[in-house]
């Protein structure tokens, strides 16, 4: 193998080794997360954190919504764990965000 061939490999697979992994899904409203296909995605490289949210709201002829969404964030979005350089959660009940660092670590914030 020549030293470009070498050094294209290295380039194209340093990301995938090391970049987080963070579950992502999204479930519909009464939906358990026991009941729903969790996948792992590999995050950008800009994404130091997985963030599990949860929201509620109302639809358009006045029903309350559940929605819980996983996924990958970057600082921008975990802005008030940057510096502390952990992991915690904003809000409460319906109306929370909780980011974390480590591959997978936001498969059982509740």
């Amino acid at each position: 193998m020549s030293a470009m061939n070498l050094l294209s490999f290295f380039l194209l697979t340093f990301p995938l080794v090391f970049s987080l992994q963070c579950y992502t899904f999204q479930t519909p409203d009464g939906a358990h997360t026991t009941n729903v296909q969790k996948t792992t995605v590999d995050c950008p490289i800009t994404a130091r954190f997985c963030v599990t949210s949860f929201q509620q709201s109302i639809d358009s002829v006045g029903n309350s919504m559940l929605l819980e969404t996983r996924g990958c964030a970057d600082d921008v979005l975990c802005h008030p764990f940057v510096k502390a350089q952990c992991t915690g959660c904003l809000g409460s009940g319906f109306g929370k965000m909780c980011c974390c660092m480590g591959d997978r670590c936001n498969d059982n914030i509740q």
